[in-house]
């Protein structure tokens, strides 16, 4: 699907082109399971003579669950390899598309943004699939990069807590239009200039199924919705999210859980 995504894209480009200003998206549904990307990209990582079972699709749920111990390290292994693959086959169908940007002398013109979807938990915490209690980095830390055509700040990033409900405000920004008043997102685009976004952001928040996270700098929270499940880690002492200590701290996840709520818009949904 990414070969045929990106190759369609690259040729809306043409027309465009004959059409701007314009604005493109395109969504590829790559890398997501199944991992089943042609030879060449699989024979890219680790041992290319492998003959065993391909584990292109894991199991929702605790490794302990449905890996035995002999076989963890082999099959978690080939796992990530093919996920890297996956990765690695969208990546250069990607690069098609940008070739053709550049080709077309659109580059100095045109704002590019990338962001993914989700991630996915590929041994980490002890769990395989998209788990939604498990609101960890590899879960919930997605990329998102922005090319400036002036290519201001290019190649750095920030610590700032962005999220991508501020897409489209710093989008219609760098258009020089106004974003209407229904986004709560903000504006990246002060960040290009190394200045700060007009909004004084010190948390982010978000939520999978029935649970919801919040981080700073310094703590990382995640609860179910219904308010039970709750955990608190501080990055600073436990920057691998390891050890709970809620029970430590029960007026800073009340707190979390009423900023969230606020947030949110007031109560938080509970999904059958």
């Amino acid at each position: 699907m990414a070969a045929r995504v990106f190759s369609a894209g690259a040729g809306v480009l043409e027309q465009a082109a004959r059409r701007q200003p314009f604005a493109i998206v395109v969504d590829t549904f790559e890398p997501h399971e199944p991992w089943t990307p042609p030879r060449a990209y699989i024979d890219m990582y680790r041992d290319p003579d492998h003959r065993g079972p391909e584990p292109c699709m894991a199991r929702y749920g605790r490794v302990s669950e449905w890996l035995e111990p002999s076989r963890r390290d082999a099959v978690l292994g080939r796992m990530r390899d093919l996920y890297a693959a996956e990765v690695t086959m969208t990546d250069r169908w990607l690069g098609v598309l940008l070739d053709r940007l550049h080709a077309m002398n659109l580059e100095r013109d045109t704002v590019v943004m990338l962001v993914s979807d989700h991630g996915y938990l590929l041994g980490e915490f002890g769990w395989t699939g998209k788990i939604a209690s498990m609101l960890h980095p590899p879960l919930m830390h997605v990329p998102f990069l922005l090319a400036d055509p002036g290519r201001r700040r290019g190649g750095q990033s920030t610590g700032w807590l962005a999220q991508t409900h501020d897409i489209g405000p710093t989008v219609l920004d760098m258009a020089d239009v106004k974003p209407p008043e229904s986004m709560n997102g903000t504006s990246l685009a002060p960040l290009l200039q190394a200045k700060a976004p007009r909004e004084r952001r010190t948390m982010a928040y978000g939520g999978y199924a029935n649970w919801h996270y919040a981080r700073t700098d310094r703590w990382a929270y995640v609860a179910a919705n219904t308010g039970r499940g709750r955990r608190l880690y501080d990055l600073r002492a436990d920057p691998g999210e390891r050890r709970n200590i809620a029970k430590r701290h029960p007026q800073l996840i009340d707190q979390f859980e009423r900023r969230v709520r606020r947030a949110a818009g007031g109560r938080l949904p509970v999904y059958d």
